[in-house]
């Protein structure tokens, strides 16, 4: 049987290689539900002479990590695949075809729903696709999902002169916001604005 005395507690506790995994799982279980550091502390420190002196925690252990890091790939993939469907937010909105000229606005938020960037784009692919690739894109950046606000099909005008037309006009109405990619941090689009500001568009060059 082994003796193993943590410096940090000074109080000796006996496990076998048998019992030493369920002593790891008590012992890790009381760290996380430790009511004060000094106490998640002591049991990291138990914990830490389990690990260094029982091969049958160091062995479960490197299981559990390998499985962590296995589990982690595939939810990576599973987001990448098949949640961002779930994460777009439409708002009745229609999305389009592949061939039309479209110019959208966007907001991208955090898992909280809190807003990280207003942006503007223009797309001629399909709409979902395009809002998917936003997702997988910015996830990097903390975006967790996005919400489709305003869509509009241009028809044979150039959708990236009006796409400019927005540029300009949030530049100069919201200095210092802008970023790369047009988004805009932490700014709410007025969206009766942003429809003149189509109309006006559209309507000059008709």
């Amino acid at each position: 049987m082994s003796n193993v005395c943590s410096e940090a507690l000074f109080v000796p506790f006996f496990e076998t290689e048998e019992t030493a995994p369920a002593k790891m799982e008590e012992t890790l279980t009381a760290m996380a539900n430790g009511d004060t550091p000094r106490e998640r502390r002591k049991m990291f420190e138990v914990a830490r002479a389990l690990y260094e002196n029982f091969a049958s925690v160091r062995k479960l252990w490197d299981f559990i990590e390998t499985a962590r890091l296995y589990v982690n790939r595939f939810v990576r993939r599973v987001i990448a695949t098949v949640a961002p469907a779930s994460c777009i937010n439409w708002n009745d909105i229609k999305p389009m075809e592949n061939g039309v000229q479209q110019v959208y606005l966007i907001r991208l938020l955090d898992a909280d729903n809190a807003l990280i960037w207003s942006k503007v784009g223009t797309t001629i692919r399909e709409t979902g696709k395009r809002m998917k690739e936003h997702l997988r894109y910015y996830k990097k950046d903390g975006v967790c999902k996005l919400e489709v606000v305003r869509l509009w099909n241009c028809g044979e005008m150039d959708a990236e002169g009006l796409e400019s037309e927005f540029r300009a006009h949030y530049i100069k109405k919201h200095p210092g916001t802008f970023r790369k990619n047009d988004r805009f941090i932490n700014v709410e689009f007025d969206l009766d604005e942003a429809d003149k500001i189509v109309a006006n568009y559209l309507g000059e060059r008709a």
